[in-house]
């Protein structure tokens, strides 16, 4: 796959220079908006953040870097990166740490952001979705409780051990899902996805991951 890429990488560039003069410059502006991003909110809290804000930008004020990442085999969408952490300077919502562990997995947060020179609707770098994964039921319910406290009442959707809940606030969405043990698992688990409405493919890409019960459906009422 990547070989054929990068063939047609470089005949692109070959037979439309124009173009490519564009794009390196789009890059550069690109670059230098990001070299001059205002520093979020302190101290870091993802309840502040807006989807307007690069990864560097968003690390710097958690006080991390990308050489930080703890990145595991997880799905990415096309297009985009994801940076990884089980951190408690990026497991903050709300002024709450979401950090811990229970005997077999730690809580964690993935944030996808966009790939250099991949995407049109995307600036390099720009944050996508970022994926909250729970697995100590005293943390998730801080988290539920936050949202809800904030958010009011959500769209709320079950099926057997599982429920969903929905709020949109501003155009984000923070879809929170949650699994709790039965007689065929002992799984406990709470995810949250936080992601801009209009980017349906966040949609699709969480219905990949096996978590979107009535997203969609819940999204267009």
């Amino acid at each position: 796959m990547k070989p054929i890429i990068l063939f047609l990488y470089c005949c692109f560039f070959t037979f439309n220079p124009c173009q490519a003069q564009e794009k390196k410059e789009t890059k550069e502006q690109n670059k230098t908006q990001t070299e001059k991003s205002e520093p979020m909110k302190q101290p870091f809290d993802l309840l502040n953040l807006t989807f307007n804000e690069d990864i560097l930008t968003i690390l710097t004020s958690a006080g991390l870097q990308l050489k930080d990442n703890e990145e595991t085999d997880a799905l990415t969408l096309l297009g985009y990166k994801k940076f990884e952490s089980t951190s408690s300077k990026l497991l903050t919502f709300n002024g709450k740490d979401l950090s811990g562990t229970n005997k077999k997995e730690r809580n964690n947060i993935i944030l996808y952001y966009a790939e250099e020179d991949n995407l049109e609707d995307a600036k390099e770098n720009s944050l996508g979705m970022y994926q909250v994964n729970l697995f100590t039921s005293n943390k998730a319910d801080i988290l539920f409780n936050n949202i809800e406290n904030k958010f009011g009442n959500p769209k709320t959707y079950e099926l057997g051990n599982i429920k969903t809940f929905l709020w949109v606030k501003n155009d984000l969405c923070f879809y929170y899902f949650t699994k709790d043990p039965n007689e065929n698992s002992q799984d406990f688990y709470r995810v949250l996805f936080v992601f801009n409405k209009n980017n349906k493919q966040w949609v699709n890409f969480i219905g990949a991951l096996g978590f979107s019960l009535n997203l969609s459906d819940a999204l267009k009422e």
